[in-house]
Parts: structure tokens; sequence; C-alpha cells
């Protein structure tokens, strides 16, 4: 399943073929094809892969309930999280193990940028994006339950950075997180807006 709002969208840059359809067999190879694809309440599975080829424009996730996973941490069936197709109930099981974390980069931007409520993100590195690692941005918004998890951000401008602007709100939380020889700051909150 792929795209379609009720499943996985994959992304491996090492994957061959030219199918580049989001699943599974036929993954995507670049981030800006993942970002086109994804629906509200997809999961974005995210691959170790080869380097930052088709990584390195970043990824903005403007969707609600997204989940981006990537290989740096275990893929877990979890029933508070996910649900089967016919709605019968299954106990926690792992569906794909951890391995080393996928690489992202963008040579002009911010590395992932967040812009819809309830993502949760875990299992990837950011380094050396122009702009900030991981840039969560609730512009004239109300961005809710947004989880930054098991997360390397390294040798961007802000490692790590929740803002809020044009009366903006949001609710994060960040943790087992790392943030290193950032430019300005590993992880910054700032709040110019009369939200909260």
């Amino acid at each position: 399943l792929g795209g379609d709002g009720t499943g996985r969208v994959t992304v491996d840059n090492a994957a061959g073929g030219s199918a580049n359809q989001g699943t599974k067999e036929n993954p995507f190879t670049s981030l800006a094809a993942a970002e086109a694809a994804i629906q509200d309440n997809d999961i974005l599975y995210i691959h170790q892969g080869a380097g930052t080829a088709g990584m390195n424009a970043g990824i903005t996730l403007n969707k609600q309930n997204i989940m981006m996973i990537g290989s740096g941490a275990d893929l877990v069936y979890d029933q508070s999280r996910f649900s089967t197709s016919n709605g019968a109930s299954a106990n926690a099981m792992m569906i794909i193990p951890k391995t080393s974390n996928p690489v992202i980069t963008n040579i002009t931007g911010s590395g992932v940028t967040v812009l819809g409520s309830n993502a949760y993100l875990t299992g990837f590195t950011v380094d050396g994006a122009a702009g900030d690692g991981i840039l969560v941005r609730a512009d004239n918004s109300a961005l809710g339950s947004i989880v930054i998890d098991n997360v390397s951000s390294l040798n961007n401008r802000i490692g790590i950075y929740l803002h809020g602007l044009n009366n903006g709100s949001m609710s994060a939380k960040v943790q087992n997180s790392v943030t290193i020889s950032n430019r300005q700051h590993g992880m910054a909150v700032y709040d110019d807006t009369s939200g909260s």
C-alpha cells in the first residue's frame, strides 16, 4: 500500500527497477516522490539506502497524522497507532527491525519541515541542511501532538526548531534525540505569536 491514506509509502534510494510506485516491492527512490504521494494518515517508511541521492532536497510533511519512520527505529505493529483493515485486533509485533539511520539533507532549505498535526518522526538523521534539521512550523495554524523521537540532527542551522508565528500554536515533544554541531542552536523553541 502507499499514498492512499491507509497505508505505507516506502522510500529506498538504493532500490533498483523503474516502477517507483512507493510500495514495499517498488519503493520511491526520492523523498520528493514520497512527498507528492503521501496523504493524511499514511506511514512514510525510509530505508537506510545508499548516500543522499534522492534525499538531498529535504521533505515537507503538510498532511495530518503522518508517521515518518526511518530504518534506524523498529517498525512495530502497535494497536494504539495502527488498525487492521477488517478491524481485528492484533498483539504488538515486529514488522521491520531497525538497522541504520537513513541520512536526509537539503542543499537549499530545511531537512524535514512539519506543517501538519499529529506527526510522529523517528529513526533518521538530518545532516548538513542549509536550513534547519527539523523545522516544525505553526504559521497561523494549530499543530497538535508532534512527537520527535530517536532522531539525530547534525551540522544544520538549528538542529530542531519549533516555531510558532502569526497566532499559530503547537504542542510538541522531543525525546531520545541528539543535536550536534549545528551552526546556531541545537534546539530552539520560538514563540513569535500571541498563540501558545
